[in-house]
């Protein structure tokens, strides 16, 4: 009889496990009913976080009856909290845009006339890159003048057999330390490329960065399509390299360490800026 109860014991453990979780499913939508990507989904328990997708969709799995809440965050919107109760099999989040209150400010500034610089690479394809998810190009770029803060990235998209040119990428700016270091950037900067390839352009004025000492541009490809994002190639010169400070670096999929590339060609990046002459 004991052997039995054992036997018992050992064949439904598995079944009682299994029922100890449990997966729930949803989308996150603004307040139009427009999907947010990229939204942040914790628990209380700081190992439990997933990221809704490119379409808003979220996937997670959770001990069952050992959480209380879910937590939905992501930046420009409201930090929500959904009781786990409430969740059904497959939920609707609406995230509400926060509300940034500013004082009024009254700022004179000496008048200045600002001018436009350029820097990167723009010439003509002659290879290309295709980015898998998560995978991330990083190129150094340095103005030729002083008091420089960015205003755009330009980003050259190729279409061809093995890419999406519709992919959705992620903008990054990092410090220059040697190799990128810490991210500058404070907003999320996410763009695609249209049908049939072509440059793409970043505002990324808001942010007020100042490039005098150089800085890395990142690409990050988000991964909502199958295949790849091709990045457009230009040849690398020993000359440009001196004069634009252009050095290519990759990151691996877990975001754990950069490599320099030793392919002699350049990612078809550039910036525009602005300076105002002393």
């Amino acid at each position: 009889m004991k052997n039995f109860l054992f036997v018992g014991i050992l064949f439904f453990w598995p079944l009682y496990g299994v029922s100890q979780v449990v997966t729930y499913r949803g989308l996150v939508v603004d307040d139009s009913g427009i999907a947010i990507p990229n939204v942040l989904i914790t628990t209380q328990v700081s190992a439990n976080r997933v990221n809704s997708d490119y379409e808003g969709r979220f996937t997670i799995t959770l001990p069952r009856d050992s959480l209380r809440s879910l937590f939905f965050s992501r930046l420009g919107f409201n930090r929500k909290e959904v009781r786990l109760r409430d969740l059904s099999s497959f939920t609707k989040v609406t995230l509400h845009p926060a509300n940034m209150e500013l004082d009024n400010v009254v700022v004179t500034a000496a008048k200045k006339h600002e001018h436009k610089g350029m820097v990167g690479c723009r010439h003509s394809v002659v290879n290309r890159t295709v980015l898998n998810a998560g995978f991330e190009e990083g190129v150094f770029l340095k103005p030729k003048h002083r008091n420089a803060f960015l205003k755009d990235v330009y980003v050259y998209i190729e279409d061809f057999e093995n890419s999406n040119p519709q992919a959705s990428f992620r903008v990054h700016v990092y410090e220059d330390d040697s190799l990128p270091g810490k991210e500058i950037t404070t907003k999320e900067h996410i763009s695609h490329g249209e049908y049939g390839g072509g440059w793409v352009r970043v505002d990324l004025s808001q942010e007020y960065i100042d490039i005098d000492s150089g800085i890395f541009i990142g690409i990050e490809w988000l991964g909502n399509a199958s295949g790849g994002i091709a990045i457009g190639l230009a040849k690398h010169s020993r000359d440009r390299e001196q004069r634009n400070g252009v050095f290519v670096y990759t990151r691996d999929l877990h975001g754990s360490r950069w490599g320099f590339r030793l392919l002699r060609t350049i990612p078809m990046i550039y910036m525009t800026y602005g300076y105002a002459k002393s």
